[in-house]
């Protein structure tokens, strides 16, 4: 039992070590104090002890994430906070400082011993206004104080999670007993789990208030000059998750590749991603970590890779890189045109096949001593032909930055050969004009 209690204070150690109330981030601004008049009412009247000491049932609220839990009841307490988790004690006056805490932390937007007014219309009551969770107290007194009135409002966001605290018109008695304000999470350990502010007296307002240094820090409220103006907001924000860096990965891709890979740098704080593709893409491998494999789309589907970062705090902006998916391989090029068979050394020769859908670039393979004159990298090439016996074949494949086709090739190509009699007369004949047009070429040009 003994080894069980020390492991259980272990571990309730290690989760006070984890929290984020310090991380919440503060301001003081001018606003505009806006009563709520629906809602519940929880307590009300102007008799003394109309209420005084009182903690609410659990209510229940939108979830709300708070010290990076989420939380979807809370109790509303006449000193001027709101518990979460676990908490049964009616009577906290000092709800930051004091070892009375809750299970899940304290909302305290002005902890002290406060009561009913014995004027105006006093009432504590909450209402789910928009996105917000408006717990307002409405002409109260701090107790034993005569002829004093004020009312404040605590906000909570559901959708941001951001805590206000809204200060109304006051009318102050005397009384040199200041509030606590600010946040606490399970204990009252400072810093680890208290986020205050406090503010001396002998200046007016309290814009001026500044970060505690203790958890028993306070802020003044005194007649004539230290209290807050009409409207004064408070506003506690809660720690965000980092954005992602850079997504890595190929941006230009072929359609249907494998193994592509995806990724960010670890995150601080975060416990999984969620990665969101084009449609048509797939995620074959680590779907909830900061590196994802995947197979490309078809085609033209072409999109963004983002990913978000979460942790128990929330979840984080998107990071986001453009990808596109170019087009398929093109397909083997048609038949081949050009004469099969040519004289050496012969120029201005053309080849050429039909466009390939797809292919972007050309590739042309000729004959040994065979060269290519204009056309490299297109559909039709211009050749020189080789000399004499520099047979072979003419092939070519179409390509696009996804591959390479297989090739297409004519026949052997080939030079005549000089030993060949029947090939050498051929290719005399084609070089020079024949007898008989020679001779009426004479005959036009004798005189009459």
């Amino acid at each position: 039992m003994k080894k069980l209690l020390l492991l259980l204070t272990f571990i309730a150690q290690l989760s006070a070590s984890f929290s984020q109330i310090p991380t919440y981030s503060f301001n003081a601004s001018a606003g505009t104090y806006t009563p709520i008049t629906g809602g519940t009412v929880l307590w009300s009247g102007t008799t003394a002890g109309s209420f005084d000491d009182n903690l609410s049932a659990a209510i229940t609220i939108p979830a709300f994430l708070y010290n990076c839990v989420s939380y979807t009841s809370c109790k509303i307490n006449t000193n001027g906070f709101v518990a979460f988790g676990a908490y049964t004690t009616s009577i906290n006056y000092l709800p930051i400082s004091g070892t009375v805490n809750a299970a899940g932390g304290l909302v305290v937007g002005f902890g002290k011993d406060l009561v009913n007014a014995l004027a105006g219309s006093p009432e504590v009551r909450y209402q789910l206004v928009g996105s917000e969770f408006v717990v307002q107290y409405q002409d109260v007194r701090r107790s034993g104080t005569v002829g004093e009135q004020f009312s404040f409002q605590i906000r909570l966001n559901t959708t941001n999670n951001v805590i206000k605290y809204v200060y109304g018109p006051s009318t102050l008695g005397t009384n040199s007993t200041y509030p606590e304000i600010g946040l606490k999470g399970p204990n009252n350990v400072f810093a680890t789990n208290v986020k205050n502010v406090t503010k001396a007296c002998g200046t007016a307002g309290w814009l001026d208030v500044v970060a505690g240094t203790a958890n028993n820090d306070k802020v003044c409220f005194s007649v004539g000059q230290t209290f807050p103006a009409n409207g004064t907001t408070f506003t506690w924000s809660p720690p965000t998750v980092p954005t992602p860096a850079a997504i890595t990965g190929v941006t230009a891709q072929c359609p249907g590749v494998t193994g592509q890979t995806y990724s960010v740098p670890t995150v601080a704080g975060a416990t999984s991603y969620a990665w969101t593709l084009p449609t048509g893409w797939t995620i074959t491998a680590g779907g909830t970590t900061n590196s994802i494999t995947v197979t490309t789309g078809s085609a033209g589907q072409n999109g963004n890779i983002s990913v978000t970062a979460s942790s128990p705090c929330g979840t984080s902006a998107a990071s986001t890189i453009a990808v596109t998916v170019g087009n398929d391989t093109p397909s083997t090029p048609g038949t081949i045109t050009g004469s099969a068979s040519q004289c050496p050394g012969t120029t201005g020769q053309t080849y050429s096949i039909a466009s390939v859908t797809n292919a972007t670039t050309y590739t042309w393979t000729v004959p040994t001593g065979w060269s290519i004159t204009s056309g490299a990298g297109t559909n039709t090439i211009t050749v020189t032909s080789g000399s004499a016996g520099q047979n072979g074949n003419i092939t070519v494949t179409a390509g696009n930055a996804c591959g390479t086709s297989a090739a297409a090739s004519t026949a052997s190509a080939v030079a005549f050969a000089a030993t060949s009699s029947t090939s050498s007369i051929a290719c005399a004949a084609a070089a020079k004009p024949t007898a008989a047009a020679s001779v009426a070429a004479a005959s036009v040009a004798a005189p009459a």
